[in-house]
């Protein structure tokens, strides 16, 4: 499993960094190779690194065990932790310095660029690793691992009479602080008693909330998101099928199905007499309304003609379904016949004879129609 990330406002710490040092990325791929390596070897080249590898990071993260793994490497590691998001047009960099062995986060680094690129974060890490003291992004966060009951730096003068508010989501969500970036919920802000802010929360697919706060009491708030809410229209070829959203019924197409969840997968059947029925998962993605037309397929039949002709014969029975001529019996593998299921009304004609049979066929039927065109002749013979 992932580390379970908060963030909670507070100034920075000097810290001389003594011990062995491993890069630890959240989000381990090639470009954060690229990232720890330019911190190994430009900005603390003096320092000893342990390796630590990304195949082994990757591995750790899924377990929840990257800690532990690094301190089976080390008996004094200090660990430079890197945390990126970007929001809109801009990135967000986080280092966050932990001293596993005394565990205590040393202090956190955070920076932020407009319309940058990826590549645009090296030179942001060479900047913010320089000064090793002072973050360059006014929201400079700790990075909070709360199953590792780590101790953090307490910076404060206890004179200021900071006021904690700790906010958790419904669902995992991005905290904005008077329209600045602050982190994922969930997220811990300390600010001066009757400080005013205005509170920002982003989820995909749900409703943005927003909300002015005053710091009066320390508080812990658990706070409810309301998912988007869409329609989706619903139209069959041909028109009048049954339509089920979920397992329950909900009436016959055209049909527009109201109050469902935007970025939510429904399970969606459709079934109408002789047509195949159809089965099949959306994800309405339009908060303003969602459309969709389904073309359904005729079930098939099968009905064999059962005849007492030769077969050098059969290219002289021509064969009409529903009124439509569709060629002679030989041209059907071994006198069967592919129906569309429903009513077929069947015509077989050889010369001057016809021979009709009317059929309801069903889905994945198979009947025999036994036709004879050699008429019996009664004849006496007498002695």
């Amino acid at each position: 499993m992932k580390y379970k990330l908060t963030f909670i406002t507070l100034f920075l710490s000097i810290h001389t960094f003594t011990s062995e040092y491993v890069f630890l990325s959240s989000s381990p791929d090639s470009f954060s190779e690229i990232l720890g390596s330019t911190i190994k070897k430009e900005i603390y080249a003096e320092e000893d690194f342990i390796e630590f590898s990304l195949d082994e990071q990757l591995a750790c993260l899924e377990e929840g065990l990257c800690f532990q793994k690094i301190e089976e490497k080390s008996d004094n590691p200090i660990v430079i932790y890197l945390s990126t998001y970007i929001y809109d047009e801009k990135r967000y960099l986080f280092y966050t310095f932990i001293d596993l062995k005394e565990k205590i986060v040393l202090k956190d680094l955070g920076a932020s660029c407009e319309s940058c690129s990826r590549l645009d974060l090296i030179p942001l890490t060479k900047n913010l690793l320089n000064n090793k003291n002072i973050s360059t992004n006014s929201l400079a966060s700790y990075t909070i691992f709360p199953a590792e009951k780590l101790e953090y730096p307490k910076t404060f003068n206890e004179e200021t009479n900071l006021i904690d508010y700790e906010i958790s989501t419904s669902v995992p969500a991005e905290i904005f602080i008077d329209n600045r970036f602050l982190g994922y919920s969930p997220q811990k802000i300390k600010a001066k008693k009757n400080t005013k802010t205005e509170i920002k929360i982003v989820a995909p697919y749900y409703e943005i909330l927003t909300k002015e706060y005053t710091f009066q009491r320390n508080k812990k708030e658990n706070l409810t998101l309301n998912p988007l809410l869409t329609s989706l229209a619903v139209s069959t070829n041909p028109p009048r099928a049954t339509l089920f959203v979920n397992g329950r019924r909900v009436g016959s197409t055209p049909r527009t199905v109201n109050k469902l969840k935007v970025g939510t997968d429904i399970d969606i059947k459709i079934t109408l007499e002789n047509y195949v029925d159809n089965n099949f998962i959306y994800n309405p993605l339009d908060p303003s309304g969602n459309q969709i037309n389904i073309d359904l397929e005729r079930g098939k039949g099968l009905v064999k003609v059962k005849h007492d002709v030769n077969d050098s014969e059969r290219d002289q029975i021509y064969v009409k379904v529903n009124g439509k001529s569709i060629g002679t019996l030989d041209n059907f593998n071994n006198d069967i016949l592919v129906l569309d299921a429903g009513r077929n009304d069947i015509e077989l004609t050889k010369g001057d004879i016809t021979r009709k049979e009317s059929f309801k066929v069903k889905i994945d039927d198979f009947l025999n129609w036994e036709v004879a065109f050699i008429e019996s002749v009664e004849i006496n013979i007498s002695f």
